[in-house]
């Protein structure tokens, strides 16, 4: 999805400063992961805080981190085995029972990855492993931060 300009107004040169606008290099578009996709800042972070939308879910990490899924994720078991994953596409959000992502809050990642070309992983110490995957060709999967990465 390319970049484009807006027409002058009152609000647009607020919009074009912003430190994360591309003009000053702050948001990088990716389509597909790439097998260089940093995930420096997931490794040794704690998650926080988990939100939940009726169209994604946003994951808080400290120090710092966030990955906003509008995509496709899975929550693995350190077997391997799905404990929870999203919706499908003609699922509604009062079709699931309950989510079971709580699982991981308070714990520490251990390894994050880039899985290219279609996901990401972070593995958290208690063997549970969570994969976002880019499952769209035309819209935007995940947002990484920091870095701004939108896949």
């Amino acid at each position: 999805m390319p970049w484009v300009d807006v027409p002058a107004g009152p609000w647009y040169v607020e919009w074009s400063i912003h430190p994360r606008s591309p003009a000053n290099g702050g948001t990088v578009r990716v389509y597909g992961v790439t097998k260089d996709l940093d995930l420096s800042a997931f490794p040794s972070a704690t998650l926080e805080q988990i939100c939940l939308g009726q169209h994604q879910v946003s994951f808080h990490f400290d120090p710092m981190g966030l990955i906003t899924v509008e995509s496709a994720w899975e929550l693995l078991g350190a077997d391997g085995t799905i404990i929870d994953r999203s919706l499908d596409d003609d699922q509604l959000p009062s079709d699931r029972d309950a989510y079971r992502l709580h699982i991981l809050l308070g714990c520490r990642v251990v390894e994050a990855k880039a899985e290219p070309p279609k996901s990401i992983s972070l593995t958290f110490e208690k063997g549970y492993t969570l994969r976002v995957i880019d499952d769209s060709e035309q819209y935007e999967s995940f947002h990484i931060d920091p870095g701004g990465i939108h896949i």
